[in-house]
């Protein structure tokens, strides 16, 4: 008779025998003990009737402790077959109280399933503790229990709470590929062998708070689900958590991991708290990514930092954090507000081919070494209120853009941006880096012109039109002085530009005249019968090429001897007024740029800065 069809009397008289049983399970169980003393406390003098007690404690035999739960929990597995075919009766689950015991011998479980609740809280396991491809279907607790030797809980399912706070690993300690399915508590273990999770799957919340780790431990390729806490735990060797996922947050606060910590290729989902963390060695966190916000304030790095190619997708703050020896953050991409406030940076730091997509924040920290910016992306201009910068430091092609420039979002510049560069200038001034002193000059007068001279429509502002158009030409003729190649274009191109412009007037003159004669005639004062130029009379005796192209004589004469235009001996003439006003605008435009070029070759080449006093 299966157990569906079994009736409510039926059901009663068979559980009835399944309790009967399982206490004939206990009764064997209490007989299985025995008392010994207590090693530990036999040299120790006192006479107190409640110390001599304290000395005989129980111990169990593994083997019977073994057949004692597995009997109970094919008990429990009957009971529930029952229980679930009568609706009428609630499935309760049993409880195997087996605390505070010493388990002599080895204990060795494989492929086998707990349907009870196993409480082993305060024993102490003499022997090796291997259970490979185990289910525990209800809640397992080991609380405070010593293990002497290895512990290895490999290929494991914990269907309920796996309760392991205060346990104390002596030897080897492996949860190799093991199913957390609910919490799991780590909290306060001293692990003093190896230990490894790597493979595991942490379904629900993981405490490790306060755990100490005296060998190397390794969580490699590890699945959090959701939060992880290791606040105030002590790693005294190696931290392995490369290839962790963390879909959740993760609690580093006031850790110590004394030897190499790696959290390489590292996703952290959630927001990734390492406030007041200690690296006492290298610290690796190469190719990581942290989807929510990065917290490293006020954390400690005694050796190397390595955050190469690291994804930051939002906030990340190291405000107060002190790097002791060379920190990489080259080709890390900052895709929201990055804060290294108050930051101190002992040993060489690189932050070259980054980018920061919002703002960048410096103020206050210190660079007592080499500090290496080149080629990087600022969009928002970085703020150093109040920074110390090594003579070492480098902004060597960087590229700064409005903020928001590569976003939805309108890109723009704000008076806060004015500020930031001008702090740069006069840091850079007070180095003497004076290539990096005049490229922040630059970009505060672009600045100055988007805020202060640019007239706008919404809001409506008149702004300073005259300055913002000188402004405009000194930045694209020179960049503002920086940029002589730039500058040395700009005369070719303006000059090629009108010696075109002449050349198209007289070649096609005829043509556009016959078309457009209000226009040419009357208000150009151009005629198909006459030259837009006339070649005086001792340039025709030489027949040399210029006498035979007047328009490029013109505007040659408009580059290098513009006073011509006015003079009787001139070697060409301008038929009307509008080719004169041409010439005259060619020639001012060409000195404008000739000005801008020498400055731009003495702000180039100029010993020491400007800002400094430098000759």
């Amino acid at each position: 008779m299966t157990e569906s069809n079994m009736t409510y009397e039926e059901a009663n008289e068979q559980l009835a025998l399944i309790v009967e049983r399982k206490q004939a399970l206990d009764t064997s169980f209490r007989q299985a003990k025995f008392l010994i003393s207590n090693k530990e406390g036999e040299n120790e003098d006192n006479d107190s009737s409640e110390r001599q007690e304290s000395l005989i404690i129980c111990a169990i035999k593994a083997i019977d402790l073994l057949t004692y739960i597995n009997g109970v929990s094919k008990l429990q597995q009957e009971k529930y077959k029952i229980e679930i075919g009568i609706s009428t009766i609630k499935p309760s689950v049993w409880t195997v109280e087996c605390e505070d015991l010493i388990i002599q011998g080895n204990i060795t479980i494989q492929d086998f399933e707990f349907f009870c609740i196993v409480n082993l809280e305060k024993c102490t396991f003499e022997g090796a503790v291997c259970c490979t491809n185990i289910r525990f279907h209800e809640g397992v607790c080991f609380n405070k229990c010593t293990f002497i030797d290895s512990a290895i809980f490999n290929e494991t399912e914990f269907y309920g709470d796996a309760k392991f706070e205060g346990a104390i690993f002596k030897s080897r300690a492996e949860f190799e590929q093991v199913d957390f399915l609910y919490k799991s508590f780590f909290s306060n273990c001293i692990f003093q062998g190896s230990t490894s999770f790597i493979y595991s799957k942490f379904s629900d919340e993981a405490i490790f708070r306060n755990a100490h780790f005296n060998e190397n431990a390794t969580f490699e390729e590890t699945q959090f689900s959701q939060q992880v806490i290791f606040s105030h735990a002590v790693f005294s060797n190696q931290g392995n958590f490369e290839h962790v996922t963390f879909k959740s947050e993760v609690d580093f606060t006031c850790a110590v991991i004394e030897d190499f910590a790696s959290f390489n290729e590292t996703q952290f989902f959630g927001r990734a708290r390492f406030n007041k963390i200690k690296f006492s060695h290298v610290a690796n966190f190469n190719d990581a990514t942290f989807k929510y916000d990065a917290i490293f304030e006020k954390s400690n790095f005694n050796h190397l930092a390595h955050f190469w190619k690291v994804q930051f997708k939002s906030t990340v703050l190291f405000t107060g954090a002190e790097f002791h020896d060379a920190s990489n953050f080259q080709k890390v991409n900052f895709e929201n507000k990055a804060s290294f406030d108050d930051a101190i940076f002992s040993g060489q730091t690189f932050f070259s081919d980054s980018t920061f997509h919002s703002s960048a924040s410096y103020v206050n920290s210190s660079f007592l070494n080499i500090v290496d910016f080149g080629s990087c992306k600022f969009y928002g201009a970085p703020l150093f209120h109040g920074a110390k910068l090594h003579q070492g430091s480098s902004f060597f092609s960087s590229k700064f853009f409005a903020s928001n420039e590569n976003l939805t979002n309108k890109n723009h510049w704000t008076n806060d941006d004015r500020l930031a560069f001008r702090t740069l200038k006069l840091l850079m001034a007070g180095l003497r880096a004076q290539q990096e002193e005049a490229m922040f000059f630059a970009l505060e007068l672009k600045v100055q012109r988007t805020v202060e001279y640019q007239p706008r429509l919404k809001p409506p502002r008149l702004g300073h039109p005259f300055l913002w158009l000188i402004s405009l030409f000194y930045d694209n003729v020179s960049a503002y002085g920086q940029s002589p190649s730039r500058a040395m274009w700009s005369f070719l191109l303006w000059n090629t530009l009108f010696s075109s412009l002449f050349y198209c007037l007289e070649k096609w003159g005829h043509a556009l005249w016959a078309k457009n004669i209000c226009l040419f005639q009357y208000c150009l004062g151009l005629s198909s019968q006459e030259p837009i130029a006339n070649v005086s009379d001792a340039l025709r005796e030489t027949k040399s090429i210029l006498s035979e192209s007047p328009t490029l004589t013109l505007a040659l004469q408009n580059i290098f001897n513009p006073l011509a235009l006015l003079s009787e001996k001139s070697l060409v003439t301008s038929s009307s007024g509008w080719v004169l006003a041409l010439s005259l605008l060619q020639s001012i435009g060409s000195l404008a740029i000739l000005a801008l070029l020498f400055l731009a070759i003495r702000a180039r080449f100029q010993k020491g800065s400007s800002g400094s006093g430098g000759s």
